[in-house]
């Protein structure tokens, strides 16, 4: 069993996901993600939709299993 991630392990690894639309930067260095919450084994990321015009959001899912463990 993975040792839940720290809110900084889940920045970093949000840090590496580029725009859709501007992909040499980051979904973080964008603004677009607003705050990350660690809850037990739930991770909570609260972001700005950037697409006014859609009224559903894709998800991504990243398993907790790709989460470097925190020493």
């Amino acid at each position: 069993m993975n040792a839940t991630p720290t809110r900084e392990q889940v920045l970093d690894l949000l840090n590496e996901v580029p725009d859709p639309e501007v992909p040499v930067i980051s979904v973080v260095e964008l603004g677009i993600v607003r705050d990350v919450e660690v809850s037990g084994s739930a991770v909570t990321v609260v972001i700005t939709p950037t697409d006014r015009k859609s009224t559903r959001l894709n998800s991504s899912h990243i398993p907790l299993s790709r989460m470097p463990s925190s020493a």
